[in-house]
């Protein structure tokens, strides 16, 4: 309750994000679809991009459009993050009877549609960069970052059944995102 009166006094659209994502998570996410189907991801993703997109409009002057490229980026990011879980953990999932995408569709599917969701995070970050809302240093870390992952991902699509690799591509999206977003803002507010 605290965290939604201090999300109304910054502004409406942090209270929107942050009832949006709770919503989302709860109702749609964990009640209603994890159980049933392997899109509950990219829904789930959606709760987990509000408060990237909450967090970027707190700020003043800040513009829609950028702050849903932002909720974008982790809404992907979440969702090759949780794919690449479950597709180290994936007996788990099958005794739990949770359909996640290497449960219903394989590995290698999870490997293309992972694939997929990194080109559209890596084009996102682009127009951020040429809408100027991040810089060179920023974009060119993303870059880096995200050849070495498509060439982890490109890796395990060859190599379906190494589930070390699984692990390893799940541990570096944590870098990933957390390494691109500090750098962003250092470069924000140092530059």
């Amino acid at each position: 309750m605290l965290g939604l009166l201090i999300a109304c006094w910054i502004n409406t659209y942090v209270l929107i994000a942050g009832l949006t994502g709770f919503l989302i998570d709860i109702l749609l996410y964990t009640y209603l679809l994890k159980r049933k189907t392997w899109i509950s991801v990219l829904i789930g993703g959606i709760a987990g991009g509000a408060p990237a997109f909450g967090g970027y409009m707190a700020y003043p002057g800040a513009l829609i459009i950028d702050a849903l490229f932002f909720m974008l980026i982790v809404s992907l990011w979440a969702t090759i993050h949780i794919w690449f879980i479950s597709t180290y953990y994936k007996e788990d999932y099958v005794k739990a009877r949770i359909p996640m995408l290497p449960v219903v569709k394989g590995e290698k599917s999870t490997a293309i549609f992972s694939l997929f969701s990194l080109v559209v995070i890596i084009t996102t970050y682009i127009l951020l960069f040429l809408r100027k809302v991040i810089g060179f240093v920023t974009v060119t870390t993303v870059l880096m970052l995200s050849l070495y992952l498509l060439t982890l991902i490109h890796n395990f699509y060859k190599n379906y059944s190494d589930k070390w690799l699984a692990r390893r591509i799940y541990k570096f999206l944590n870098i990933y995102l957390g390494l691109t977003f500090i750098v962003g803002f250092l470069e924000r507010i140092l530059l």
